[in-house]
C-alpha cells in the first residue's frame, strides 16, 4: 500500500505508525475497517441512538482513512488481503 503524504503533524504520526507494509499493520487496519462499518449500513431500524453510535464509529474509520490518505486501491488491496487470510484459516 502506498500513502499520499499529508502535512499535519497528526497525519504524519498516523502514517509513521501505520504506513509500514507489514502484516500487523494490515491486521489493525482490517479490524478498524470492520469496526468502522466500512462496508455495511450503520442504520438500526427503530433505534436512532444505536444508528448515531454506529455513525460515530464509521466517522472514526473515515478519519483514519483520511489521515493515512488511503486510496480506493489501497482499500481494495486490504480487502483482498482479508479474503486471503480467511481462506488460509479455513
Amino acid at each position: 500500500m502506498r500513502w499520499r503524504p499529508r502535512q499535519s503533524k497528526a497525519a504524519k504520526a498516523y502514517q509513521s505508525l501505520l504506513s509500514h507494509d507489514r502484516e500487523w499493520v494490515r491486521l489493525v487496519l482490517a479490524d478498524l475497517r470492520a469496526a468502522g462499518y466500512a462496508n455495511e449500513s450503520t442504520f438500526v431500524e427503530g433505534d436512532p441512538t444505536a444508528t448515531a453510535y454506529n455513525e460515530g464509529r464509521r466517522s472514526m474509520w473515515l478519519h483514519i482513512r483520511e489521515m493515512l490518505a488511503l486510496t480506493d486501491r489501497d482499500i481494495e488491496e486490504l480487502e483482498n488481503w482479508e479474503i486471503q487470510q480467511r481462506q488460509n484459516n479455513e
